[in-house]
C-alpha cells in the first residue's frame, strides 16, 4: 500500500501526515493513489521546491499575503517527503537531482488517473498551475469536476469578452490555485505579458499527442507551446497522454524540451476491461442501427465529421426515438454544448453520435460500448476515443466499423506508417490488442478481449468480407441468371425486407455494397464491347448498367427454367430482334457494292 494511513508511524517512531493523500482523499473524494501517480507527484513537488530554493525571487509577494517563500511552507515540506517516501522506482534517467524531474513525460492509459497528477499538486502550491487542454469541452468538464471538488479555476479561451477575462485574472489575484487555458489563447501577446505577473508554478500539458497529431497541421499554436512556457519562466512542466507511440513521444519532447531531455512515465498502457471487436461493414449507417440496439448502453457513436455525427443521431432517433440519442460537436453553441453534456452524464440508456471533440478526457465513467462508424486518421486517436468505455473498470466493448473502401485506402499508405498501423489491426488474424500495444511500443499482455482470439479459442474464423458483401458474393456465385447491379440491389433489398437483420436495408444500400465489391476485386467488370459485366471469378455474371440501363420495374429472382410462356415471349423477341439487324445488314452491304 503506498498511501500512509492518518498518524502511521515510519521506522523511526516519527508520526506522519500527508497532504498528498489528504489531499487526494478529502477534496478529490480518492482514497488511495496508484504508485504511478505517486511517483509523478513526488517529481512535480520536488522540482518545485528545487526551483524555488535555487530562485526564492520567484514566490510573488502580494500585499495581502506573508512573503514566505513556497517552501518554507509545513504543508508543502510535508507533502513532498511523503510524496518522496511513497513514490514507486523512480526510472534511473531521473538521477539524484530533483531539478531535474521538472520536465516529465507521463504516458498512463485512459481512467488512470492522471488528472489528479497535477490537480493535487495544484492545491499544495500556493502559485497558480497552468492546464493546458486542446478542447472547450474538455476544459468545461475539468471546470465542472473542479467546481465540484469546491475549488475554483480561472479560465482563459477563445471569444471571451474584456469583462470576461478581466474577471479571470481577478480569480488569480484572489487565489486561485488554477488556471485551465487552451494553446490558441497563449498565442496572445497581452495574455503572456499579463500571466506573468503570476508567477506560474507549474506547466501541465493533457492530452499531448495532440502536439504531433494537430500541431503540424491545422493547430500550429501547439508548435510554440514549448517557446511560451519559456517566456513565462516555468520551472516545472509535465506532458500527459494517454496514447503516443515513439515518434510522437519524440515529437513532444522536440516542442516541449528541446534542447533539454525529458524523461519518461509510463504504465501499462492495456485496458484489460475494454474488448476490442471489428465489424466489417460496407454499409455503415444502417450496421451502427443494428449495432446500437443490441449494445450495452451508454454508447458513444464518433462520426468522422459534423454532418455525419448529425445524420447519425437523426437516423438512430427514427429507430429508438428521440429522447435516446444527441449529437455532439465542435460546432454546437456553447449553451448547446453544456446543454448536451448535462442529458449525457446521469443517463444510463443514452447514445451520443459525436466527433472526436468529445474523444479526449471527457470523465463519464459508466460508458459501456464505443463504436467508431469511420476510422480515426492514426492508432492513437482511436486508443484515446476507445478509452472513453469502462472508466469505471467494469467490462466494456470498443467497436471499429471497418468497409473495404476503408481498406483499399489504407494501401495507399506506406506499410510502416502511423496511419497504416489501424488497417493492420482492422485487419488483423492474430490478437488485436497486441497490434495496439506493438504500436506504442509497450510490453505485451495476455489478450483480456478481442474477437480475433474469441474466434480462435470457439474453433471458428472472423469472416474476411463484410455479411452483406458475403450474401452478395453468394448470389452471384450460385445463380444462373444475369442481372443489373440494379436489380440485384432490387432483389436483395426485397429478400431482406422480412424477417433477416438486414431488413432496414434499402436497395441504394445493397448498390453501395455492389460497388465497394467491384472496387475491391471481389466482383470484376469484364468491360465486354457489347455489355460490360460484373463476376464473381468461375461463375454468373452481373451486367452493368453504363450501355443499356435497367428497367425501372422491379424484378424477383427468376426460376432457374423459364417458363414455356416466358420461351415464347424470348423467342418472339430475339426473332424480330435479329430481323432488324438483318436489315441493316443488308443495307449496308448494298451501299458498299454502289
Amino acid at each position: 500500500m503506498n498511501d500512509f494511513e492518518p498518524n502511521e508511524p515510519d521506522n523511526c517512531g516519527a508520526v506522519y501526515t500527508d497532504p498528498v493523500r489528504d489531499a487526494a482523499r478529502n477534496i478529490f473524494g480518492i482514497s488511495s493513489l496508484y504508485p504511478w501517480q505517486r511517483l509523478v507527484i513526488a517529481n512535480i513537488m520536488e522540482s518545485a521546491e528545487a526551483a524555488l530554493t535555487a530562485k526564492p525571487d520567484i514566490a510573488v509577494k502580494n500585499s495581502e499575503e506573508p512573503s514566505t517563500a513556497c517552501c518554507a511552507s509545513a504543508d508543502y515540506d510535508r507533502a513532498t517527503e511523503c510524496a518522496q517516501s511513497a513514490e514507486c522506482s523512480r526510472s534511473a534517467e531521473c538521477g539524484r537531482d530533483p531539478g531535474n524531474r521538472g520536465k516529465q513525460i507521463v504516458l498512463l492509459p485512459t481512467g488512470a488517473g492522471k488528472s489528479l497528477c497535477f490537480m493535487i499538486p495544484a492545491v499544495l502550491f500556493p502559485r497558480p498551475t497552468l492546464i493546458i487542454y486542446p478542447l472547450l469541452a474538455l476544459m468545461s468538464d475539468q471546470l465542472r469536476r473542479i467546481r465540484q471538488a469546491g475549488l475554483d479555476a480561472a479560465v482563459l479561451r477563445g471569444q471571451q469578452s474584456a469583462a470576461e477575462r478581466e474577471s479571470n485574472y481577478k480569480k488569480l489575484e484572489q487565489g486561485a490555485k488554477i488556471l485551465i487555458a487552451n494553446p490558441e489563447v497563449l498565442q496572445s501577446p497581452a495574455v503572456i505579458e499579463r500571466l506573468k505577473k503570476y508567477r506560474i508554478m507549474h506547466a501541465a500539458i493533457d492530452e499531448a499527442h495532440c502536439i504531433a497529431e494537430w500541431g503540424d497541421s491545422f493547430r500550429p499554436a501547439y508548435t510554440t507551446l514549448g517557446s511560451i512556457l519559456r517566456q513565462l519562466n516555468v520551472p516545472v512542466v509535465t506532458a500527459f497522454t494517454a496514447t503516443a507511440s515513439p515518434p510522437v513521444l519524440e515529437r513532444i519532447r522536440d516542442v516541449l524540451f528541446a534542447p533539454e531531455t525529458a524523461y519518461l512515465i509510463r504504465s501499462s498502457s492495456d485496458r484489460q476491461n475494454i474488448a476490442y471487436r471489428v465489424h466489417r461493414s460496407d454499409a455503415k449507417r444502417k450496421t451502427v442501427l443494428q449495432l446500437v440496439t443490441e449494445a450495452e448502453r451508454p454508447a458513444l457513436v464518433f462520426c468522422g465529421t459534423r454532418v455525419l455525427a448529425q445524420k447519425t443521431a437523426y437516423l438512430i432517433r427514427e429507430l429508438l426515438g428521440r429522447d435516446a440519442v444527441r449529437f455532439y460537436h465542435a460546432g454546437l453553441s456553447k449553451e448547446e454544448k453544456k446543454d448536451t453534456e448535462t442529458w449525457f452524464y446521469p443517463r444510463t440508456d443514452a447514445i451520443l453520435c459525436c466527433t472526436c471533440a468529445f474523444g479526449m478526457g471527457i470523465d463519464k465513467p459508466d460508458i459501456r460500448t464505443v463504436i467508431h462508424l469511420e476510422a480515426p486518421p492514426t492508432v492513437e486517436s482511436y486508443i484515446q476515443e476507445a478509452g472513453r468505455a469502462g472508466r469505471d473498470g467494469r467490462q466494456s466493448q470498443a467497436i471499429l466499423l471497418w468497409s473495404t473502401d476503408d481498406s483499399l485506402k489504407a494501401k495507399k499508405y506506406s506499410p510502416y506508417s502511423r496511419e497504416r498501423i489501424l488497417a493492420d489491426f482492422a485487419e488483423a488474424k492474430s490478437c488485436r490488442r497486441q497490434v495496439l500495444l506493438d504500436a506504442l511500443a509497450a510490453e505485451r499482455t495476455a489478450c483480456s478481449g478481442c474477437d480475433v482470439c474469441e474466434a480462435a479459442e470457439a474453433g471458428t474464423v472472423l469472416p474476411e468480407i463484410s455479411a452483406e458483401g458475403s450474401l452478395v458474393r453468394t448470389l452471384v456465385a450460385r445463380n444462373k441468371n444475369r442481372w443489373t447491379v440494379s436489380e440485384a440491389a432490387e432483389i436483395l433489398a426485397d429478400k431482406m425486407n422480412t424477417c433477416s437483420p438486414l431488413r432496414i436495408w434499402d436497395k441504394d444500400d445493397f448498390r453501395y455494397v455492389i460497388e465497394q465489391l467491384v472496387a475491391a476485386g471481389i466482383l470484376t467488370d469484364t468491360g465486354t464491347f457489347q455489355r460490360n459485366r460484373l463476376s464473381f471469378p468461375g461463375k454468373t455474371e452481373i451486367r452493368t448498367s453504363r450501355r443499356f440501363p435497367p428497367r425501372k420495374r422491379n424484378r424477383l429472382l427468376r426460376p432457374k427454367t423459364d417458363s414455356p410462356r416466358q420461351k415464347r415471349r424470348i423467342s418472339s423477341f430475339l426473332n424480330a430482334f435479329f430481323a432488324v439487324f438483318y436489315g441493316i445488314g443488308q443495307c449496308i452491304r448494298q451501299n458498299s457494292n454502289k
